[in-house]
């Protein structure tokens, strides 16, 4: 027998062997009816697992989406109507997609000078069915996508801190099915296949000492003011924000379903309304009520917080991130109850102000929205619930002005960016010793700047074969910004394009090489740079200058929010910017002296790196502005330096120095931009990463 015929027997026997071993965290490897096997499963059809599927899909992967309910698109198709983003150009890519879609569809439907596309507001204001058409649009336009609903996660395949299967129940039909992919992602709003692989996780707040966070812990923080008020201490707890039902209500009468009483009503749980009236909090229904239009005179009604009660449950549901399936669905069923109780409080006691009565009731469910649930959303807003142990921990820090900087702090594996403040939502009911607040409520609108959003944040400290774009690694305070839908979206996207990466290179997720995910990213139009002078590409500056911008941007290169992208750039600033790609891994300093430090360097310190390394003629004057000449003559030098594809082997593609043949020199005098650097030098490192995933 040959060696090739032994090892291809070792093989089989292997993978038999292992088939047989008992899975960590389910009940047995064998407990299920049928097994499925494909390239990338995403847990979750939420906004985020959506975008994550088709980030994969596109890259050649076959991926299965699996949702525990019958429909997709988690908050944004159930009652999220008015996209939380902050500065909109902070999020592109496939986010991008979607609302360009949305805008389209109300273009198309109703005219370009309709009231509903000026509703719209160019695509981020939509009605939850049209979220929902668009979604299905998506991943049904994604020939590689199977979307598989009604499955229900029971348990993970664990081998050693590997994961290798999600179990599920599929409800409709009573079948355990167990689904075996090469990367699993965990879309889901709580972190649920996150925990059941046995990945560390928090729930709750951090104390204020714990990351020198100065809003951590507990606090109470005026409504009106913002200013922080007596009691707070800064102690961290276990207590989660408030959940709630983002309604679709209207004030059409043609549309319009009023709420009907539920049947456990406990009129005594609403008599803060009655108290905020009388104390002149509550005037009219935008007091109580948080009502914010969409197209077609339908609202995304959410909670509002200076009436100290709303359509915000604070308290009751701190055992929700944990909880088995059935104490969730009572949890869901006991904030539905109270929402529909609130409102017919509003609409029919008989201590309410007769006006504002009147008011309340020119407002009830679209009866052309969630037919088949009585015309009330779906899915309850999980604001958080489980935070990951990733490898990194995004804090408040890190959504704020870095020291030094006029600009957050710089991610060189940044994989998104975000830009909406960090808030939370109360964590206590009212408290007879605070009139003004409940505890646990803030806005951080004031100091909260766009940020990037380091890959870190989604893979697990210890287990393999598993991203988690959703829970992510995060404080209560950081994840107060990231725990938007866009935001999500986005490391849905940058998620998915690893998981392709990680199983085409045969690598784990941990070991990507962020360099070449992040060139992918910026092709598909991700932000990884906000700039506040340009928002995409513009007269003297290319798309390929503005993709290259993003992806220097997470180098260090623009230490401010301002580009300045057709500024001259001088030999002094030229330099830094390639030695800081040089010290970071984009190049190797195969030959030549070894760099003794890995920080930024003085403009004159790297001129003269650049010299000593032969990659510039002299150091030179670092105040004269570099030319189209000089930066061919350091790009055709630089070649020893790159770092290629994962899979090549160094020692082989490096040639020395002395062996490269040099282009003839420019005569180019033209000055060169901040820009065009950076899309020469972004070109150059190009050449050495395909454009196309594998």
């Amino acid at each position: 027998m040959s060696i090739r015929a032994t090892h291809i027997i070792l093989f089989i026997l292997a993978v038999l062997l292992f088939d047989s071993l008992p899975a960590l965290g389910a009940v047995s490897s064998t407990d299920y009816d049928e097994m499925i096997r494909t390239d990338v499963l995403v847990i979750g059809a939420t906004p985020c697992g959506i975008s994550a599927a088709i980030a994969a899909a596109r890259c050649g992967s076959e991926v299965i989406l699996t949702e525990m309910k019958d429909h997709m698109g988690g908050m944004m198709t159930n009652g999220l109507g008015r996209t939380d983003i902050g500065p909109r150009n902070t999020i592109k890519g496939i986010f991008g997609e979607f609302i360009n879609n949305i805008y389209n569809y109300y273009v198309d439907t109703y005219g370009a000078d309709s009231p509903q596309v000026k509703a719209c507001s160019n695509g981020y204001y939509f009605e939850p069915h049209v979220a929902e058409m668009i979604f299905n649009r998506m991943v049904k336009a994604e020939k590689n996508i199977k979307v598989k609903y009604h499955y229900r996660p029971e348990s993970v395949l664990r081998y050693f801190n590997r994961v290798h299967g999600v179990t599920f129940l599929d409800t409709k039909r009573n079948r355990r099915i167990q689904i075996r992919a090469g990367v699993f992602i965990d879309a889901t709003y709580e972190g649920d296949i996150a925990a059941l692989a046995g990945v560390p996780y928090r729930i709750g707040r951090e104390s204020r000492s714990e990351y020198g966070e100065s809003f951590a812990g507990v606090l109470y923080m005026d409504h009106y003011t913002r200013m922080v008020l007596p009691g707070t201490t800064g102690d961290g707890d276990k207590r989660v924000q408030a959940y709630n039902f983002r309604l679709c209500l209207t004030n059409d009468p043609n549309n319009r379903v009023l709420p009907k009483k539920p049947d456990n009503y406990n009129r005594e749980e609403y008599l803060q309304v009655i108290e905020s009236i009388k104390a002149g909090r509550i005037k009219t229904v935008q007091d109580v009520l948080n009502i914010e239009p969409i197209p077609n005179n339908k609202s995304d009604t959410n909670n509002m917080p200076k009436s100290l009660i709303s359509t915000d449950l604070p308290e009751e549901n701190y055992n929700y991130p944990e909880a088995s399936y059935e104490e969730r669905e009572r949890i869901i069923k006991r904030h539905k109850d109270y929402i529909l109780g609130l409102l017919y409080f509003l609409q029919n006691d008989p201590e309410m102000p007769e006006a504002l009565k009147a008011e309340c009731r020119e407002w009830g469910f679209a009866k052309d929205e969630f037919k088949k649930n009585g015309n009330f959303p779906r899915q309850l807003y999980v604001r958080e619930a489980r935070r990951i142990y990733g490898l990194y921990t995004f804090t408040q820090h890190d959504a704020m002005l870095a020291p030094g900087m006029e600009r957050a702090i710089i991610h060189t594996d940044a994989i998104a960016c975000g830009g909406y403040s960090m808030d939370s939502h109360a964590t206590r009911k009212k408290e007879p010793t605070h009139d003004t607040t409940l505890e646990g409520f803030f806005y951080l609108g004031p100091i909260t700047r766009p940020y990037q959003i380091p890959y870190r944040v989604m893979v697990p400290q210890q287990i393999d074969a598993l991203l988690v774009p959703g829970a992510v690694s995060a404080t209560h305070i950081g994840f107060g910004t990231l725990r938007m839908e866009p935001v999500w979206m986005a490391m849905g996207q940058a998620a998915g394009t690893a998981a392709h990466l990680a199983r085409r290179l045969q690598i784990e997720p941990r070991n990507v090489p962020v360099n070449r995910l992040q060139s992918w990213l910026v092709e598909q139009g991700q932000i990884l740079t906000a700039f506040s002078d340009i928002a995409g590409p513009v007269e003297g500056v290319s798309e390929q200058a503005w993709k290259a911008m993003q992806f220097y941007g997470t180098r260090g290169f623009f230490n401010s929010y301002e580009a300045k992208p057709t500024e001259l750039l001088t030999r002094g600033t030229a330099a830094q910017w390639l030695m800081s790609t040089i010290r970071i891994g984009d190049f190797m300093p195969a030959y030549g002296p070894t760099l003794k430090h890995s920080g930024g360097g003085s403009a004159e310190s790297s001129l003269k790196q650049l010299a000593d390394l032969q990659i510039a003629a002299t150091a030179g004057d670092p105040n004269a502005i570099i030319t189209e000449s000089e930066l061919a003559l350091w790009l055709s030098r630089i070649e020893p330096w790159i770092d290629g594809s994962i899979g090549d082997k160094w020692a082989e593609r490096v040639k020395p120095l002395t062996s490269i043949a040099e282009s003839a020199p420019s005569a180019d005098e033209t000055p060169v931009t901040r820009a065009r650097f950076c899309e020469a030098l972004f070109a150059k490192f190009r050449s050495a990463t395909p454009a196309k995933i594998p």
